[in-house]
């Protein structure tokens, strides 16, 4: 499966199994720290530990889950759980949704048998590779699926945008098993960076003029404020305006305890 390019630019410039590409990846992506299980391939315990990423062994899937969700919620930032073999997934359903729901921004790898030989349901293995998928779909907010090392690069990269663009939520990407003693060049994709949504002009004309026309308006700061880092942005606003803040308990801190306009 070596492949050489015209153009060494367009590869991250030297042959990679896939678990080094995700090594690699996670370090370019700036984590520092994954949670996952035992039973994680030996090569990639070896990346992770080359790559400077602590990893953090759970007994078992659901209890790495846990770890990953509350890691996400303590430093209000995306978190990894990965979890090979990928059956282990099933496991952790509950707690991805509860991710989903609750806008958390869960990067879950995982791993598929093969690229090659799929639906034989052989031990580790649902009747069909895209069993696990179509059982996540409604608690992701995207799904890849990684067939092979030239474009995993690209692919994990794509993943992580989705990830943190406008709403974060939980992404999910599945890797075929076979790549891990596989090589090839992984291709460099284009710059791409999160996402943010802002509103449209005429639905701030009019929240403003709302704001403008009450008589006693009163803030209800919610989490969103703390996944869009707005706090500033709400204590100039509540400031420029003289309207009290209130926050739901998730929210609590978005605004300081002692200021004037905290009721």
């Amino acid at each position: 499966m070596s492949q050489q390019f015209k153009r060494k630019e367009e590869t991250l410039g030297k042959e990679m199994t896939v678990d080094e590409v995700i090594a690699y990846t996670l370090k370019d992506l700036q984590f520092k720290k994954v949670f996952t299980t035992f039973s994680l391939p030996d090569s990639l315990k070896e990346y992770l530990k080359a790559y400077e990423i602590e990893a953090e062994y759970a007994s078992n899937a659901k209890e790495a889950a846990l770890l990953a969700d509350v890691y996400a919620r303590d430093t209000n930032g995306p978190s990894v759980l990965l979890l090979i073999p990928g059956s282990q997934v099933l496991e952790t359903i509950g707690i991805i949704a509860q991710a989903f729901m609750d806008s958390l921004p869960l990067f879950i790898i995982s791993s598929l048998r093969s690229f090659k030989d799929t639906g034989r349901a052989r031990i580790g293995e649902l009747k069909n590779p895209v069993d696990i998928i179509n059982t996540l779909k409604p608690i992701v907010k995207s799904y890849e699926q990684i067939t092979d090392i030239e474009n995993s690069y690209i692919i994990l990269l794509k993943a992580y945008k989705d990830l943190l663009s406008n709403r974060p939520r939980p992404v999910y990407i599945e890797i075929a098993e076979d790549l891990f003693r596989l090589k090839a060049y992984p291709l460099t994709p284009s710059e791409q960076k999160p996402e943010r949504r802002t509103p449209d002009k005429n639905t701030t004309a009019k929240v403003a003029e709302v704001l403008s026309n009450a008589k006693m308006p009163v803030i209800v700061a919610g989490y969103g404020v703390i996944i869009s880092n707005g706090w500033d942005d709400l204590r100039q606003l509540a400031e420029y305006l003289d309207i009290p803040v209130i926050s739901t308990i998730r929210a609590k801190g978005v605004i300081p305890s002692n200021h004037p306009l905290y009721a």
